[in-house]
């Protein structure tokens, strides 16, 4: 949402500089009539020149208000290893599970949450899968492999839930679609 505000601000600054400087240029190009009166009429209307510059100062604090992206803050998940302590972020685990999807040929389009507590996580998986496909099974099996997984190649032991989600069962139709 900050990120569509800031391209319509961006706009309209872009639209409001280019009017603003072609005036100003044929203004200026025009005889020194014109430009005598425009001079005069911004001196008689200071309050609306007023305006519009702070009008267009705000523009700018807005404009550079949206640019600035606020840090997220990585959570981590941290146990005692052999040699110290390892931290793993959640995001981190939930892009490695998220790859678990490619051992499975009948689930498209994993993705995956992870949720920590007092040394405990939950996984929490919205998952596509194939018609035709034993569903259950699959769920049971990703369930299981993500624990696997967890387990061998990031040694986290305390995994409370994997949850599956099925989002989506597509047809042999959708399913070659999105191949």
């Amino acid at each position: 949402m900050v990120r569509i505000l800031h391209k319509i601000i961006a706009v309209a600054m872009l639209l409001l500089l280019m009017a603003g400087s072609g005036f100003l240029a044929l203004t200026a190009v025009g005889s020194s009539e014109d430009w005598n009166s425009f001079l005069q009429t911004c001196a008689v209307e200071q309050f609306v020149v007023f305006c519009v510059a702070v009008a267009l100062f705000i523009l700018g604090i807005l404009f550079v208000l949206t640019a600035i992206r606020p840090r997220t803050k990585d959570r981590y998940v941290s146990y005692a290893g052999e040699g110290g302590r390892v931290s793993v972020s959640l995001r981190g685990i939930g892009t490695f599970v998220t790859k678990i999807s490619r051992e499975f040929d009948g689930v498209k389009g994993l993705k995956a949450r992870v949720a920590a507590g007092n040394g405990w996580i939950d996984v929490i998986l919205d998952a596509k899968i194939r018609e035709g496909d034993q569903v259950h099974e699959i769920c049971e099996a990703m369930q299981q492999r993500v624990r696997d997984r967890l387990k061998e190649s990031l040694g986290l032991t305390e995994i409370r839930n994997v949850t599956v989600n099925v989002r989506e069962i597509l047809s042999q139709h959708g399913w070659d679609k999105e191949q």
